[in-house]
């Protein structure tokens, strides 16, 4: 069995998410298994199962990245998982730094690294998340603003949660508020361990859909999503 399990949802983009793939297949902790879905792409993905042994492959019909997310939540084999946008890249040791931090660590649940934004024209800069100890006001700040990235976040199983399927692309912010209400405890690593590419058209494209299910996701809780400043703010 494998220690962890990586889950990757793809629309199209082939040829990112076999440069992701990659990245994966070069790491230096060996022990994991890649769970890719095909979100009813319309490009031929079957490719990835002839890349490397510990990808296992399945397809769906278009649902959304949660949908996606869900169906490999459901056939993981890890103790730990680690999801994955299928146009990011992994940089060598995320898997190794992230396992070694949660069990340097066992009284927290889940780890999240540092990482790089690159643009368009190969350009990277520098990206820190902040850590709160105190486990209400980093709950506070999460309704402020989603202040952990959802890639490269590795998480025990047991304290994974289902996605909410409802709420568009919003789906990490609802995953990281339902985790912090169920009292998973999330670890920083200040490592910049894997690269966040922007500007491709899907990312471009869900940000109205962001913006959407960010509203749903904070009414519920007592607060409205503020479109100009991107933030969570109390409802009056």
């Amino acid at each position: 069995m494998p220690h962890i399990s990586v889950h990757i949802s793809c629309y199209n983009r082939s040829k990112m998410l076999k440069e992701c793939l990659e990245s994966f297949i070069n790491q230096t902790f060996r022990d994991f298994e890649i769970i890719v879905v095909n979100d009813g792409s319309e490009e031929d993905l079957n490719f990835v199962v002839m890349m490397d042994n510990r990808i296992r492959y399945y397809r769906q019909p278009h649902g959304g990245m949660a949908k996606g997310l869900n169906l490999a939540r459901k056939n993981s084999l890890g103790d730990y998982i680690l999801p994955f946008g299928s146009d990011d890249l992994a940089l060598p040791t995320l898997l190794e730094d992230t396992y070694n931090c949660l069990i340097a660590n066992p009284d927290y649940d889940v780890v999240y690294p540092d990482n790089f934004i690159m643009n368009k024209t190969g350009g990277k800069i520098r990206h820190k998340h902040p850590e709160y100890l105190n486990s209400q006001i980093a709950y506070q700040q999460m309704l402020k603003k989603q202040y952990i990235s959802h890639g490269g976040t590795l998480w025990k199983k047991e304290c994974y949660p289902a996605y909410d399927e409802t709420v568009g692309s919003a789906e990490d912010l609802e995953l990281f508020l339902t985790a912090m209400e169920n009292g998973v405890k999330f670890k920083s690593l200040p490592k910049r361990l894997w690269i966040y590419r922007t500007g491709n058209w899907q990312r471009e494209a869900g940000s109205e859909s962001q913006n959407k299910g960010s509203e749903i996701v904070l009414n519920c809780r007592g607060y409205t999503f503020d479109l100009k400043t991107r933030t969570g703010k109390p409802c009056n």
